[in-house]
């Protein structure tokens, strides 16, 4: 019922599922009438759509880490592995959509822009306490004043971050 009268006074702007895919609307104007949608359907498939890859996902990742854990001699391999493959698992890539000028520096519309993850997350001029250190608490409530907001890459930011 929450979900419904936000929708209904315009007031719901979390940009969630429902509303990046317009999903509540396009039920209730009866686009999918014939496939026996009803809100309780686009309800439960969002429900299933959230648990569905949070559930498989922790399985996995548990499941991983114990054996990993538990096999040294595989994680010494899949580091080795790993450290050939990564320089270009931590460069996303974006096409620019329009010419943009920022601080001298332009770019065309078309260009293919990288992203260096790696390098951005350790700047030292974002962290200067020991950028090449991993340090989880640094992304803690308490310390959010202490971080550019735009500073860490690694799940993106914006209206396309990361979902999870």
């Amino acid at each position: 019922e929450c979900l419904k009268t936000g929708i209904e006074s315009g007031t719901s702007s979390t940009k969630d599922f429902l509303d990046l895919c317009d999903l509540w609307k396009r039920v209730e104007a009866g686009e999918f009438k014939e496939l026996g949608f009803t809100e309780t359907t686009v309800l439960a498939q969002c429900v299933f759509f959230f648990l569905g890859g949070y559930e498989t996902t922790a399985s996995m990742l548990s499941s991983f880490l114990w054996n990993i854990a538990n096999h040294p001699e595989v994680q010494d391999k899949m580091n080795k592995e790993l450290e050939q493959l990564l320089p270009s698992f931590y460069r996303p890539e974006r096409i620019c959509g329009k010419d943009w000028n920022h601080n001298g520096v332009s770019i065309k519309k078309g260009t293919v822009v990288m992203i260096p993850t790696w390098a951005a997350n350790r700047n030292p001029k974002y962290f200067p306490d020991e950028p090449e250190k991993f340090k989880p608490e640094r992304f803690l409530p308490e310390n959010k004043g202490n971080n550019e907001p735009y500073a860490f890459t690694s799940f993106g930011f914006g209206p396309r971050s990361c979902i999870g």
